[in-house]
């Protein structure tokens, strides 16, 4: 119930305030009105033909039925046979007046008559009485419409009594569907627009009352009106702040354009289609040293031109659109004279000459300083003269000079040569002497021995022990001698690597990743013995033409380096990662182990020939410099180092790929 009286009262308080719900009412009980009097008008018709065709059809039976009995009868004077016959017609519905005319001989009684015969609204039929086509009378009957009228009438006030009430139960009904379904959401959208301020930046969300989860397939027009309307105040919004925005930065601009106007040492200066001056910067007022109301509303020949020559200025400088230069020379409110450089812009607002702009320079100072320079120059081709000749003279002892320089430099170069082959040759001197030196020691004692056996041998002196440590000595002496050498032979083939001789070495297509495999199963051991494990990242793909002999050799001197340097008594994880990629027209190694990486001052020398960091442990410090030489030279590629200490290295190897069938020549 108190949702019904809440209903109730919305209802009453929309009809009142809703222009359009009166409308809408008056509307429909207009067009409902005059349909329902046309429909009773049409339903009346209809009956009152549907009368008029049932008493012509009671005539009709009356003749076919009771004119023939009736004839003989009275031919007969039947008096109970005819009241019998008058009764029956007097029976039939509608029948009002009932008149028996009776002729004999020729002369009319009236035999019957009983009713009333309203002329005015009557439907009257008369019947010839023939007995034996001998005429014996007229039957007059008559049915009155004032009974049809009558009941037509009520039935009528019933008809629109009923019209009308079912007009006003639609019309309420219609209203009640149209206030639902129209007006309640027009009124809201009218409500908030009237009440929704129209802030930009912020956007209200039209959302209908009941409608909040409405889908979109069943969505009607006014949910499309609501979306309309959103994305219009979106729309709104999203142009104001631009808007907004736009007017914000044309005042910045506006700011910055006047601070520069004002600001700027060259003469602005505004005038009219008359050269009446409108605006200027503070530049005019200071170089004509007057105010501003002295200047403003002046024509600008009056202040800018001697002698008010403007006619000729006229005819030159203002004849045309193009902008013209012209410099004019004017006294200034402190007699002072100034030479200012003009140039004129004329402004056309469609197509009519609108304003001038004139933008003037003082260039009094250059003028000034153009005349200081040329005495100058006249000044300085006199002493270009004079130092010509001394120039000359020095050139000659320049050149002479550089003659000097170029020997000196050539000579210095060829000292740097042989200064770091002597290097080379003292490195390699070095590593080779300490086994050579150890193999003569060993041979000088071993010579001493054998001196000291033959003695005690020529005087019969040898006994069993004395050969038995005699043959111990030699035996030692051998191998100490047989190993250094074999450590001599070692060190001459390193350093034959070191110059990259490959003129023995054939070329063949060889693929990477079964040539790398080759090398782990020969370091197994090795690789075994210190705990570390290799990994390859690389696809069964590849496959190059080149000299797989020295791709061994650096992954080689790579590994054993990680094993010997990186690895010796090292704790932490001992990984060695070998990644192969090819790369367009490039082979990419990327190598890394986990050991204890390099010092900044070892990692900017590990190329460098006999740098090693166990110097004394059988180490000669040429594997990166072989490894080295072998990427630059033979292969043309290239290699960089990346370490830190307690870091691993990393070396990164990239090598371009020759055509197939191209020999490589030798470095």
């Amino acid at each position: 119930m108190p949702q019904f009286a809440a209903l109730k009262s919305d209802l009453i308080f929309q009809f009142k305030h809703s222009n359009l719900s009166k409308k809408l009412l008056s509307y429909i009980l207009l067009f409902s009105s005059l349909f329902a009097a046309l429909a009773t008008v049409l339903q009346i018709t209809w009956d009152f033909n549907n009368r008029v065709e049932q008493i012509n059809s009671s005539l009709s039976y009356i003749d076919i039925s009771f004119t023939k009995p009736l004839a003989q009868s009275l031919w007969n004077f039947d008096e109970e046979q005819l009241t019998i016959l008058i009764h029956g017609v007097e029976d039939i519905p509608d029948i009002d007046s009932l008149k028996i005319e009776q002729i004999i001989q020729g002369e009319r009684m009236t035999f019957y008559d009983s009713g009333i015969d309203d002329s005015s609204s009557v439907l009257a039929e008369s019947f010839t009485l023939y007995y034996e086509e001998t005429l014996v009378g007229e039957l007059h009957v008559s049915a009155s419409l004032t009974k049809v009228y009558g009941e037509l009438l009520r039935k009528s006030v019933l008809i629109l009594f009923i019209q009308f009430i079912k007009t006003i139960i639609v019309s309420a009904c219609v209203l009640l569907v149209m206030y639902y379904l129209l007006i309640r959401h027009l009124n809201f959208i009218v409500n908030f627009l009237r009440s929704t301020p129209f802030v930009p930046g912020s956007v209200p969300e039209l959302r209908l009352p009941g409608r909040e989860k409405c889908q979109h397939d069943k969505a009607d027009e006014l949910d499309e009106l609501a979306s309309a309307f959103n994305r219009l105040h979106q729309e709104i919004s999203s142009t104001m702040n631009e808007r907004q925005k736009i007017i914000e930065l044309l005042q910045d601009e506006q700011d910055f354009s006047e601070t520069v106007i004002e600001t700027m040492s060259s003469l602005l200066v505004c005038t009219d289609e008359n050269f009446v001056i409108q605006r200027f910067n503070k530049a005019v007022e200071q170089v004509l040293a007057m105010e501003n109301t002295q200047i403003k509303g002046q024509l600008w020949q009056q202040l800018f031109t001697q002698n008010r020559d403007f006619k000729n200025v006229s005819d030159k400088f203002l004849s045309s659109r193009k902008q013209h230069v012209i410099r004019l020379k004017i006294s200034t409110a402190n007699n002072n004279e100034e030479i200012i450089e003009w140039q004129c812009a004329p402004i056309y607002h469609k197509g009519k000459l609108a304003a001038y702009i004139f933008n003037g320079h003082v260039i009094t100072p250059l003028i000034q300083a153009e005349i200081a320079l040329t005495d100058l120059n006249q000044q300085l081709e006199e002493k270009v003269i004079q130092r010509t000749e001394k120039l000359n003279e020095s050139n000659q002892m320049l050149k002479n000079t550089l003659d000097e320089l170029k020997f000196t430099q050539s000579h210095l170069l060829e000292s740097e040569k042989m200064a770091s082959l002597g290097g080379l040759v003292a490195g390699v001197a070095h590593e080779i002497n300490t086994p050579l030196g150890v193999s003569i020691t060993t041979a000088s004692y071993a010579k001493e021995q054998v001196k000291n056996m033959t003695d005690k041998y020529t005087q019969g002196k040898v006994s069993k022990s004395d050969f038995g440590c005699f043959l111990d000595n030699m035996a030692q002496s051998t191998q100490l001698i047989e190993h250094n050498l074999h450590r001599a032979a070692e060190l001459v083939s390193s350093f034959k690597q070191v110059a990259v001789d490959q003129v023995s070495e054939q070329s063949y297509r060889f693929n990477i990743r079964t040539n790398l495999e080759q090398i782990i199963q020969s370091l197994s051991h090795e690789i075994k013995q210190s705990n570390c494990t290799v990994k390859i990242n690389c696809p069964e793909s590849i496959e190059i033409d080149s000299y797989p002999s020295h791709f061994i050799q650096i992954y080689t001197n790579l590994i054993c380096n990680s094993i010997i340097h990186g690895f010796k008594d090292w704790g932490a994880e001992k990984v060695i990662s070998i990644n192969v990629s090819q790369e367009q027209q490039k082979i990419k190694i990327i190598y890394q182990d986990t050991g204890c990486g390099l010092t900044p001052e070892m990692k900017n020398k590990i190329f460098d020939p006999f740098v090693t960091s166990k110097r004394g442990s059988g180490c000669c410090g040429l594997g990166t410099h072989i490894v080295y030489n072998l990427v630059t030279q033979l292969f043309a590629g290239t290699i960089t180092c990346h370490s830190e200490l307690n870091k691993g290295i990393d070396f990164i190897i990239e090598l371009p790929i020759r055509e197939q069938n191209v020999e490589v020549q030798p470095c």
